[in-house]
């Protein structure tokens, strides 16, 4: 998206977002992400990178926003601070939702686990589908809040709203810290 905003001549159009990442979701997350594998809870990572290097298997707003990360694209890496350890599951995705089209559900009732904390980006997009539908699944959501972000601010807030109203409880970094030392 940087890269992208570079090109078009205007890469301040993501500084809220940029400093969001940097100084908020992405140190959060890297915390979480920590105490889950001290208390050892599972931790797995998706991202969006396709399964063929044509992108064919894409869905069609992929397509439509020019988002395509063939299998061996150094673009389509974590960064270090949210990386997956060794032996962790990795899940790649071609849809905002990470149950479409992935093994998602069947890895958590093989973990026989029926809670499922969302952190990442964005949050009005890949986010709230993803916690959609594993509301719809049945399972307990929880999004933590500080640990999402989304290109503007008004609309992670609209998201988090949405999400806190019928599909996930709504939860801060420390809050779900607390939770896991409990």
């Amino acid at each position: 998206m940087f890269a992208a905003a570079a090109r078009a001549a205007v890469p301040d159009v993501l500084d809220d977002y940029r400093r969001r990442l940097e100084g908020t979701t992405i140190p959060n997350a890297a915390r979480l992400m920590a105490a889950a594998r001290k208390r050892g809870v599972p931790v797995i990572s998706t991202r969006i990178r396709s399964t063929t290097t044509d992108g064919s298997d894409r869905v069609g707003c992929h397509v439509a926003l020019g988002i395509h990360v063939p299998p061996d694209d150094p673009g389509g890496e974590f960064i270090s601070e949210v990386a997956p350890n060794d032996g962790e599951v990795v899940i790649d995705k071609t849809t905002s939702d990470a149950f479409i089209a992935t093994d998602l559900e069947e890895r958590l009732r093989a973990l026989d686990r029926d809670q499922l904390i969302v952190v990442g980006v964005l949050t009005h997009e890949c986010v709230e589908s993803t916690v959609r539908h594993g509301a719809d699944l049945g399972l307990a959501v929880t999004v933590v809040e500080d640990a999402c972000a989304a290109v503007e601010p008004d609309r992670h807030r609209a998201s988090i709203r949405n999400m806190g109203l019928s599909y996930a409880r709504i939860r801060s970094t420390d809050d779900v810290l607390s939770d896991l030392r409990g």
